[in-house]
This record gives C-alpha cells, sequence and structure tokens, in this order.
C-alpha cells in the first residue's frame, strides 16, 4: 500500500465518531508516514484534540484554522498544550487561523520545542499580545510569520519588530496600526533577511 505522507480534509465537521476514527490506530496503522495534516474547519473538540496529539505521527506540518475548532480556543487551552505535550510532532508549519486564540496561546506557541519555520495566526485578536508576540523570536529559524487582522496595536506592533527575527523573510501584519517615527527607516533592523512585508489596510498615525 502507497505510504500516506500528506492528508488535507478542508471544510468537512469531523464528528466525534469520525475524529475517534481518524485518529484512532487502524488509521494510524496505514500512515505512519504522514507528515503534513490540514483540517481547518473541522470543528474539533477538546477530546478530538487530545485523541490527535496522542497520535504517532511524526508531523511536520499542522492547519487547523477556523473558528470551528473550539477545542483551541481561549477556552480550551489545553488543547493547545495537548498538541504542544505530543512527542511526536516536529512542527516547522503550523496554521491557526481565526482559532479565538490569546496572548497566553501564543506565549505558548513561543516556548514550543518544534523547529518552527511558518506560523500563520491570522485572524486572531492579538491586540494586547506585543510580549507574546515578541517570544516568537525564541524561534531563530522562523522564516514567514502571518499576524495579519489580528487588531494590532501600536504597543502590539513595536513589540514584534523591536525583537530579533535573524531568519524571518516573511512578515504579514494587515490591519495594524502603527506609529511614526518607530515606524520607520530602523524600524526592521532586527530583520536582517526581510524580503516581503504585507501591512494591507493598515495606519499609521
Amino acid at each position: 500500500m502507497p505510504e500516506l505522507r500528506e492528508l488535507k480534509v478542508h471544510g468537512f465537521r469531523l464528528r466525534a465518531a469520525a475524529a475517534a476514527a481518524m485518529f484512532g490506530s487502524d488509521f494510524i496503522a496505514v500512515s505512519r508516514g504522514l507528515r503534513e495534516l490540514s483540517l481547518p474547519g473541522a470543528g474539533l473538540r477538546l477530546r478530538d484534540v487530545r485523541l490527535l496529539a496522542g497520535c504517532s505521527w511524526r508531523l511536520e506540518e499542522l492547519d487547523l484554522s477556523s473558528s470551528g475548532n473550539a477545542g483551541l480556543g481561549s477556552t480550551n487551552a489545553r488543547g493547545l498544550a495537548a498538541l504542544i505535550a505530543s512527542p511526536t510532532f516536529e512542527l516547522r508549519r503550523i496554521s491557526l487561523r481565526y482559532c479565538d486564540l490569546t496572548s497566553a496561546s501564543i506565549l505558548a506557541l513561543a516556548n514550543a520545542h518544534w523547529p518552527l519555520e511558518d506560523i500563520d495566526v491570522y485572524g486572531n485578536d492579538l491586540s494586547t499580545a506585543g510580549p507574546a508576540l515578541a517570544a516568537l523570536a525564541n524561534h531563530k529559524g522562523l522564516r514567514r510569520l502571518d499576524v495579519g487582522y489580528c487588531r494590532l496595536g501600536a504597543a502590539s506592533f513595536n513589540a514584534l519588530i523591536e525583537a530579533d527575527f535573524p531568519a524571518l523573510t516573511y512578515l504579514a501584519a494587515s490591519q495594524a496600526r502603527l506609529q511614526y517615527p518607530t515606524f520607520g527607516a530602523a524600524a526592521f533592523a532586527r530583520f536582517p533577511v526581510l524580503e516581503e512585508l504585507v501591512l494591507d489596510y493598515s495606519r499609521i498615525a
């Protein structure tokens, strides 16, 4: 049987029985080589996230975007904690768009043991998450960061760009509130290899 390395199930809500089957031993047995899993809009509950975290997959890429994944939101920080505690996941890329993340969620990602290169948390309210966003600099190999439409205020944005991101080539912070002169010529001195900056619909005071 061919070895499954990538699984994408978009916009399909997993009910309890389906989640139990997908993250159960029978399916894991025929998908041991899985490295990329994409389940946006799957409506994962806390118990589902815990089942996923207990899988033996050596995942490198994980997409659990959409507010439907209630097992990861502000009321279920234990879900994200369970993922981070997975003994087999070695994530290089994670996408948690519209998952109702908080400052604590971002700080947990910042302290995760994964070798993260790409973090996408677009569409979460991180307006007061400046220090947590700056802590993402713990991942020295981070190349892409998307905090677009996260309602970043000037303080949060400044905290982010004052951190050292030596490998970051792409930063998206759409709809942020920026402040001049902090957002000036020297604003990205700590982003030595930045190539692409996305500031759609942002405001400069």
